[in-house]
């Protein structure tokens, strides 16, 4: 039995956050930016917490433990519960740093903002979870997270472990492992492309002015995600559903960003012939120069508003609650699609002779294909939620892209779902509450 067609399932963020999240970004930016005693590590810290607090006194206000009522039990209970979830809290932070450690890729000077932004704050993460955990245990029921199983790891009680519940943690914690440390250090790198920008706007060139709002839309979306990353919690009502546990999901997802980005999408699928883009091909052509640009700025302001979409949720490989407004009212994966058609509109491989041409554009195209086969993943994945099944098929009725459905029926949502359950592919999603 298929959920119903026609019901929207309301969206986990309210519709008004990213809008609200902007201008506070936008807020810290224009107060500080010219500030030359703060790091561009510490700005970009400054700049990801005072997002998390705004949108998280919203995430509070309306989260649904607020509704509850505290435990009625003992505070010695509370206290050891708190404690063995503490444990388990900084032996998962001590293997993400140990992780850290042993790989090669983290001595890299890329890293290097990321890490200076960890030592300064690390002398704060103690007290901090310390107050977080013994609150959590007095506010919400109580649950064996993922916090508890490693703790039962660490104290050699294995066999009260729920590995299931253990392996979604740690996969989930090498999720934000892997892309916070990529995320923040492109923020600080970009805040370095533009913050300290003096314009005379009589001289202020169209490329000049492409480059820097460039930069600086890239920059506001980094300060979504990152704040995404960091803040996972039941106090927002943001932790982590489900962490993708095929390969496959892993592996396309991975091969997007760095380092594997530079094996698949230049070694492999280097798309980019030297000499040629749209500003290059486009340059003795104002009027089309100027609208190609725009255009362009605009696709890449609709992928910052997907990604704000998400509010304190936003992380690859995870279930973190569904959005079904902003962009994600009107499709699915609008962040990708915008992000293709982009690469097409900026790189223009076709341009670069006919048979260079033609190879280049079949170069893009497996691009294209990596991000369709993680469309399919992501669904597939995200199809344990009954909301996104209820999403999913309502925008098979309802979406722009739906006439595309109309035409191929077996490129569908529900296609695709009747198979995945006949297959016996989709297992029940854990509650809600099963870890952090």
């Amino acid at each position: 039995m298929l959920p119903e067609k026609d019901r929207l399932p309301p969206s986990c963020v309210g519709w008004s956050d990213p809008f609200i999240g902007l201008a506070v970004v936008l807020g810290v930016f224009f107060a500080l930016r010219l500030d030359k005693g703060i790091s561009d590590a510490v700005f970009a810290a400054l700049m990801v917490a005072a997002l998390s607090l705004f949108l998280g006194t919203l995430e509070i206000v309306r989260a649904p433990w607020r509704k509850t009522k505290p435990s009625a039990e003992p505070t010695d209970t509370i206290i050891r519960r708190a404690g063995l979830k503490m444990l388990g809290f900084f032996a998962t932070l001590a293997f993400i740093g140990f992780l850290y450690w042993l790989f090669p890729e983290y001595r890299r000077a890329y890293y290097k903002n990321y890490f200076d932004m960890v030592w300064t704050i690390l002398p704060f993460i103690p007290p901090i979870f310390v107050v977080y955990f013994l609150y959590a245990e007095w506010r919400f029921p109580e649950y064996r997270d993922g916090c508890w199983q490693t703790a039962m790891l660490v104290l050699g009680r294995w066999h009260l472990i729920d590995w299931q519940k253990f392996t979604q943690h740690i996969l989930g914690w090498i999720v934000k492992g892997f892309y916070l440390a990529i995320m923040f250090g492109d923020l600080a790198g970009s805040l370095a492309g533009f913050r300290y920008v003096q314009w005379n706007w009589d001289t202020v060139t169209f490329k000049q002015l492409f480059h820097t709002v460039f930069l600086a839309i890239v920059t506001l979306e980094l300060v979504f995600v990152s704040a995404g990353y960091v803040f996972s919690s039941r106090l927002f009502n943001s932790q982590m559903r489900m962490v993708e546990k095929t390969l496959l999901g892993w592996t396309v997802a991975l091969m997007c960003y760095g380092p594997f980005l530079s094996l698949t999408f230049t070694r492999y699928l280097g798309y980019h012939a030297p000499g040629v883009d749209w500003s290059s091909v486009m340059s003795n052509m104002p009027t089309l120069y100027y609208v190609w640009g725009s255009i362009t700025l605009l696709l890449l302001v609709v992928h910052m508003w997907c990604d704000a979409c998400f509010g304190l949720r936003f992380s690859n490989l995870t279930n973190r609650g569904i959005i079904t407004n902003g962009c994600y009212r009107f499709c699915k994966h609008p962040a990708y699609i915008g992000k293709n058609i982009r690469w097409w509109m900026v790189n223009l491989p076709f341009m670069a002779g006919s048979i260079e041409g033609f190879r280049l554009s079949l170069l893009l195209l497996g691009v294209n294909l990596i991000y369709a086969i993680r469309c399919w993943a992501e669904e597939k994945m995200l199809s344990r939620d009954p909301d996104y099944q209820a999403y999913g098929l309502w925008m098979d009725k309802h979406g722009m892209f739906r006439w595309f459905g109309q035409l191929f029926p077996f490129l569908t949502y529900e296609y695709r779902l009747k198979k995945w359950k006949e297959q016996g592919a989709l297992t029940p999603m854990p509650p809600v509450y099963t870890h952090d």
